[in-house]
């Protein structure tokens, strides 16, 4: 087994698949699940900014923003279609 293994990350290529349409694609595909399982007041799409692809959720009315205020609903959300949320 070696034990100095040395690699060199590309870093171009991490940035174009991390804004890739296959990316994008996952990201949309999980966001959405996530929007659904919060229920019909939250929508959910995917930008690209600058180097990175990035998938959002989020309420569209006033109650669904104080229900998520009040009882977490994106994060258990997040949970019941088996991704977490981590601090970074």
């Amino acid at each position: 087994m070696a034990k100095n293994v040395q690699f060199k990350l590309n870093i171009n290529g991490l940035r174009e698949l991390m804004k890739s349409d296959w990316m994008q694609g996952h990201l949309a595909e999980a966001s959405r699940a996530v929007a659904d399982a919060c229920g019909s007041d939250y929508e959910s799409d995917v930008d690209v900014i600058s180097y990175v692809a990035i998938g959002h959720v989020r309420p569209t009315t006033k109650e669904a923003s104080r229900e998520n205020s009040e009882e977490n609903t994106m994060i258990k959300a997040l949970s019941s279609v088996g991704l977490r949320m981590e601090k970074s």
